[in-house]
């Protein structure tokens, strides 16, 4: 089913618990005004279209969440492990909003035409619950430290000021988002540890998750927009390439070492079979 998203709160009293529970001041953070007469406007139309859809896929990364709510209790994993998985599906709705804002400075209309069908998360059914969450934890934290070190490569070329705010507001909680996984691996690290079959099941997972994340993010060379492309922090497809890349061989693979998973050679030998 195909509906439009409004990114912005009702006008109810809903709104007021939204504002609280998903951490989000009365009064919006002031990131300064975005002037749009100052930039080319080949790259400024570039730029909202690419802020447009991270607002779709900030939205739809709710339902990714809120699933792994419900398999980290599953698992029977601590209180804050399960309230943070929580924190970060709420987190991805006020990035909605907040991306929607910036579709609206840089000159367009915060609505967007979206699949509203809800694509559920692995259920690994060959798992038990334990090992079901922890895989789809690690999934999620492939995402999410690509999404630090994207939201970083934009900020090393971006020189508007507006957009910089916005980019490190949303990057304060992209790191915990990324963060988690290791967290969350700390926090089994005694029950992994004595479980030499699961390390070994989910080191073979690793290997199809680097793959698809490859597939997901990475994406054929394009034509440059305008000539402000980095003033407004667009990164090219190649750049984007090499920092995904860099960030599963230099950051990723290497942490996940430090907890007993054969993550190096996962990402050396990914595959989608």
């Amino acid at each position: 089913m195909i509906a439009t998203l409004v990114p912005e709160p009702g006008r109810t009293p809903i709104r007021e618990v939204y504002r609280a529970f998903a951490g989000t001041p009365h009064t919006p953070l002031d990131h300064g005004a975005f002037d749009r007469a100052s930039y080319d406007p080949a790259s400024v139309a570039e730029a909202r279209a690419r802020w447009k859809k991270r607002m779709v896929d900030e939205y739809t990364s709710t339902t990714v969440f809120s699933a792994l709510v419900a398999q980290v209790v599953e698992a029977n994993a601590s209180i804050d492990a399960s309230a943070v998985a929580l924190k970060m599906a709420a987190d991805e709705l006020r990035h909605a909003e907040i991306c929607g804002q910036v579709v609206v400075a840089l000159g367009g209309s915060s609505r967007a035409r979206r699949e509203t069908t809800v694509r559920p998360i692995a259920v690994h059914p060959s798992c038990g619950p334990e090992e079901r969450a922890l895989r789809n934890v690690l999934t999620t934290c492939l995402s999410e430290m690509y999404s630090i070190a994207f939201f970083v490569a934009s900020l090393d070329r971006m020189e508007d000021p507006y957009l910089r705010a916005v980019t490190r507001e949303l990057l304060t909680d992209e790191v915990l988002h990324g963060r988690f996984g290791f967290y969350y691996l700390e926090g089994c690290g005694d029950w992994l540890a004595s479980r030499p079959d699961v390390r070994a099941s989910v080191s073979r997972y690793l290997r199809y998750v680097f793959a698809v994340c490859e597939r997901e993010f990475v994406r054929e060379p394009r034509a440059r927009a305008g000539a402000d492309d980095d003033a407004l922090g667009l990164v090219p497809s190649d750049l984007a390439r090499d920092v995904f890349l860099d960030t599963m061989e230099s950051a990723v693979a290497p942490g996940l070492e430090r907890f007993g998973l054969d993550a190096t050679r996962a990402w050396r030998d990914r595959a989608l079979a």
